[in-house]
């Protein structure tokens, strides 16, 4: 059976009581409900929280819903989905919880045709993701703004499909993203990650603790933006960068992030990879303050802008690969060796307060 939640009837907000719950606790003021059921202009004016216990996924989000001051929790899985084709959907103010070890995602928007989707001043609780498109979503317009999440083990927000540059018109700006798990890896724990996406402006983000790379860009990617994040305890890279096996994917602007290494990191703070497929051409850094990651900046073989970078208490200042040009001068600090390069490599100069242990080192 498909159930409506329905809050909104001739002007008059009501409760939920006959939504089609499976049982209500009076004490707590909680539906409780055991199979998936769809929300629609669910505005809650009575202090209502709503639970799911029976479904992977709990509650759809179909074409115009608008949910305001929600608390809803599913212990089995995603908490709000996406509908096929849905449109101007609004999720406002709410607090969205999946405790559950697997399947954990507070919103998923994996589902195609997706239009003009807005996430604003929630607060999120996941095991896995906070807001996550994967596999066979498409979007054009979404805006994660002004959230803060909690994620034990996987990504704050994921932007992602196997099927190539379907996503489109993005903004991700203004939450605050605390990872708290240890698990995840290079794959998982990202605080934002980006691939099959165009036209994402990631801006002002604060991140705590990622697992994998703090911000991570890839694939079939371009006329993307990262500017003015910070991103603290990276067990990973701060910001990584590489590109598709069929040489697809576009340089972005790296602009204004601050990003500190957990203690003991073996990881990089500004990094192009160099690996089978490459490295993404036309990648610029400017006034990126790194500290504390073996290596500040590793730059693959294309040619990279870097300019006004602060590079401080790093292993390695800069490490240049793969034949590529670095233009710019950089600012270092507690770097015992300011250079490694590779043969062919161009590094353009910096500046630093001290003598470095080694000036150039060469591989």
């Amino acid at each position: 059976a498909s159930y409506t939640l329905v809050a909104v009837q001739d002007g008059q907000f009501n409760s939920l009581a006959v939504s089609g719950a499976a049982s209500y606790d009076e004490s707590t003021n909680t539906y409780a409900y055991t199979a998936q059921k769809s929300l629609k202009n669910y505005t809650n004016l009575e202090d209502e929280k709503l639970t799911s216990t029976g479904s992977v996924f709990a509650f759809n989000l179909a074409d115009g819903a608008s949910i305001f001051g929600a608390d809803i929790t599913n212990e089995s899985g995603v908490v709000l989905a996406a509908t096929a084709n849905a449109e101007k959907v609004i999720i406002q103010s709410s607090k969205i919880s999946s405790p559950n070890t697997s399947n954990s995602h507070a919103i998923n928007i994996s589902a195609t045709g997706v239009k003009d989707y807005i996430v604003t001043n929630n607060y999120l609780d996941a095991n896995t993701y906070g807001v996550l498109t994967n596999t066979t979503g498409s979007i054009d317009g979404l805006v994660v703004s002004g959230n803060i999440m909690n994620i034990v083990q996987g990504d704050g927000v994921e932007i992602n499909n196997p099927a190539r540059l379907v996503h489109d018109n993005m903004a991700i700006t203004g939450n605050v993203i605390k990872i708290t798990g240890t698990s995840g890896g290079s794959n998982a724990g990202f605080a934002v990650g980006v691939a099959a996406g165009k036209n994402i402006a990631v801006v002002g983000n604060s991140a705590t603790g990622p697992n994998g790379e703090a911000y991570h860009f890839e694939d079939d990617q371009h006329t993307n933006t990262l500017v003015g994040n910070t991103a603290t305890e990276c067990k990973e890279e701060g910001v990584w960068s590489g590109k598709f096996s069929d040489g697809a994917g576009e340089g972005f602007p790296v602009v204004g992030n601050s990003l500190r290494a957990a203690t003991g990191s073996t990881a990089t703070g500004l990094l192009t990879v160099f690996d089978a497929n490459g490295s993404i051409e036309g990648m610029t850094y400017v006034g990126n303050r790194v500290y504390g990651f073996n290596k500040g900046a590793e730059y693959g073989k294309e040619i990279t802008m870097s300019y006004a970078n602060s590079i401080d208490s790093c292993n390695y200042g800069i490490w240049g690969a793969g034949r590529g040009d670095i233009h710019g001068v950089s600012l270092m600090k507690d770097c015992p060796v300011a250079v490694h390069t590779s043969e062919g490599c161009m590094v353009g100069g910096f500046v630093t307060d001290e003598d470095p242990t080694t000036l150039l080192e060469t591989a």
